[in-house]
């Protein structure tokens, strides 16, 4: 017999609120570095010196980004910033590949260790609180169908360390949280991308 969780209001509201605000973070970082572009200030910026230079630590660059990628995700760096510093150090389609690898290593790890720690006890089994209920809703959804669940949570926060700990607590299996998960974070991370190669050319 299984157990679905506690029930609580539908999770539609919150991926529709979910969804505009992942268009509207793209937007804003489209439109400030715009501004610094068409203002200049980019200009400042010489990738190709900070490129060279990152070429000279060799295999150990890369190692050091996907290290600092995971631990700037735990501790609640946004992955955006996170993004655009690997396409100023690696260029567009290296650091797209090493984020995307780093994005799936923290959201693996987050999902194993909430797993390993707590089950399907502790924070699933008291209900949602003022802090996590949008989250834990969309989380109780992905528990109902877990492959296209986990998706649509992947796709509206692609990186949010507190949604693999929700994920967790549902009843997912791991493999439609990896597969979910290893698809879900490539439409934000590829616009992340663009918009910070776009930014970044000399053009």
């Amino acid at each position: 017999m299984s157990e679905a969780g506690p029930r609580g209001p539908s999770a539609g509201p919150v991926v529709s609120q979910s969804f505009r605000g992942a268009l509207l973070g793209l937007f804003v970082l489209l439109l400030g570095l715009g501004a610094l572009r068409t203002t200049g200030l980019l200009d400042a910026v010489d990738a190709d010196a900070v490129r060279e230079r990152v070429s000279t630590a060799g295999s150990l660059g890369p190692a050091l980004y996907v290290l600092i990628y995971v631990f700037g995700l735990f501790a609640g760096a946004p992955g955006s910033i996170l993004v655009g510093g690997g396409v100023l150090a690696f260029g567009p389609l290296p650091a797209g590949l090493l984020a995307y690898a780093a994005a799936l290593i923290a959201n693996s790890l987050a999902f194993g260790l909430a797993r390993t720690a707590a089950g399907r006890d502790g924070w699933w089994a008291r209900g949602p609180d003022e802090k996590t209920g949008p989250v834990y809703r969309m989380a109780q959804e992905a528990a109902r169908r877990p492959f296209v669940g986990v998706l649509i949570v992947r796709l509206l926060l692609p990186t949010a360390v507190l949604a693999s700990f929700a994920l967790a607590m549902t009843g997912v299996g791991v493999r439609p949280y990896l597969l979910g998960s290893a698809l879900g974070v490539i439409p934000q991370l590829t616009a992340t991308v663009a918009v910070f190669a776009w930014a970044l050319s000399s053009g």
